[in-house]
């Protein structure tokens, strides 16, 4: 993870590079030493370049920017410690669960396998297909009533998926939620679903704000709810945000999880384990 690597990159001649009057580029370099002792495994990060004036300057200014991908891949190390039984992991009693807890999270040293932390239990669960997914849902997936679901606020950053109205609000999110994805404006106010939701007002009734609860929020956080008055629509309260998002049951339900996963490091990992 980029944590786990940043102390492997100097960048040369140095991490400061002033161009002269009349200059448009330079060259560097990256010299990256790898610990005698990284485990096996890949390991991602981006390095980011800020390119600023020299000098203060008065006015309105533009900061330009630059990012290089790093990939690495390690083999002849350490090797990772594999886990015995993926479907159903004991988890370790200390301060580093109790944070993860609830949280999606990503193995970068194994391949990017993705893991949930239980919000509750000391368990954890290995997602590496639908099934393993569908089976979590199973096990620890909650069923949660409208009215009680309306009280966590939704996560609207990260939309994505048909759109009908093209309104940018996905139609399972509008159906969800109980709007009409063949409209632009449900409630026909004037003002479009996805505006309505993003003021904090209903889109299903005219000049009504949204009722949210930060105690309800706050002791749904990390579960998997089911939305047993819909089609069975899957919810999570990311702990992160503290915001609700649709998740994909379907078997691209990884490129969904892993936009909400954190990336942990194998040494990590393997405190997690009893």
């Amino acid at each position: 993870d980029e944590l786990a690597i940043a102390n492997w990159i100097t960048i040369l001649p140095s991490e400061t590079i002033y161009f002269k009057e009349g200059e448009n580029s330079a060259y560097f370099s990256f010299k990256i030493k790898v610990p005698p002792d990284a485990n096996n495994g890949e390991y991602l990060g981006k390095l980011y370049f800020a390119i600023t004036p020299a000098k203060a300057v008065t006015g309105v200014g533009i900061a330009l920017g630059a990012r290089a991908d790093v990939d690495i891949k390690i083999s002849g190390g350490r090797e990772v410690i594999k886990v015995a039984s993926p479907s159903d992991i004991a988890l370790a009693t200390n301060a580093l669960v109790d944070r993860l807890q609830g949280l999606f999270i990503m193995r970068v040293a194994s391949n990017g396998q993705i893991y949930y932390l239980h919000p509750q239990e000391k368990k954890m669960y290995y997602l590496g297909s639908s099934s393993d997914f569908q089976s979590l849902i199973k096990m620890a997936g909650r069923n949660i009533a409208n009215n009680l679901l309306n009280k966590i606020p939704l996560d609207l950053s990260r939309l994505s998926g048909i759109d009908s109205d093209g309104d940018e609000l996905p139609d399972a999110w509008e159906l969800a939620i109980g709007t009409d994805p063949q409209k632009k404006d449900t409630d026909k106010d004037g003002f479009s679903d996805l505006d309505e939701l993003k003021g904090n007002f209903s889109p299903l009734k005219k000049d009504t704000k949204l009722e949210y609860d930060q105690a309800v929020t706050s002791s749904l956080l990390g579960f998997l709810l089911i939305q047993n008055e819909g089609s069975g629509q899957l919810w999570y309260p990311d702990p992160k945000t503290e915001k609700r998002v649709l998740l994909d049951t379907s078997n691209s339900f990884l490129n969904t999880i892993k936009q909400y996963s954190l990336g942990i490091s194998e040494d990590n990992f393997q405190k997690l384990l009893k």
